[in-house]
């Protein structure tokens, strides 16, 4: 259901766009605008198809299934370059227990920052810019999404030695 409703979104916006780009030449200049402001509410709905990918854990590395994409990319263990702090999560346990009650769990999680030149998709670049890491390709792990959160994130930790940075690295440019 929620990918149907990506896809949706995303298909109606698409319309929007090409719909005002059409209007802009006949109508007036004015639709050149709306069409940018609609291309800037999709990149949300981008984000949300692969910021937390379902993952499938190989002996050789990680394999990544976006939401909408039918692509499922392969991340190997040396791919992995950091493991950052969710810069979009926040806990606020007394809201989340008046929502959730008795299944009300602790929101916790981590981005995945991984190599220059890893090949994923290009939208994996977008989830790196959003945690503050320039162009470099990343995807999210989290509580919410994950049942098997610490385990898996223990088990990323032991096959690259690499421990959870207290503050994501600076912007950095893309080569």
């Amino acid at each position: 259901m929620k990918a149907f409703a990506f896809g949706v979104g995303l298909g109606v916006l698409a319309t929007a766009i090409a719909g005002q780009g059409i209007l802009a030449f006949t109508v007036g200049p004015l639709f050149l605008g709306t069409a940018f402001f609609s291309a800037l509410l999709s990149v949300p709905l981008l984000l949300g198809t692969v910021i937390h990918p379902e993952i499938a854990v190989q002996e050789e590395g990680l394999y990544l299934k976006p939401l909408l994409w039918r692509r499922h990319d392969r991340v190997l263990w040396e791919h992995i370059a950091a493991i950052v702090p969710h810069p979009l999560l926040y806990d606020d346990p007394a809201m989340g227990k008046t929502l959730h009650g008795r299944n009300y769990r602790v929101r916790r999680g981590v981005v995945i920052v991984l190599a220059h030149g890893t090949p994923v998709l290009p939208l994996y670049r977008l989830v790196g810019s959003v945690a503050g890491l320039g162009l470099i390709p990343a995807f999210a792990i989290s509580t919410t999404t994950l049942r098997d959160y610490d385990v898996l994130l223990e088990m990323i930790q032991q096959r690259t030695g690499l421990a959870v940075k207290s503050d994501p690295p600076v912007s950095q440019a893309s080569p």
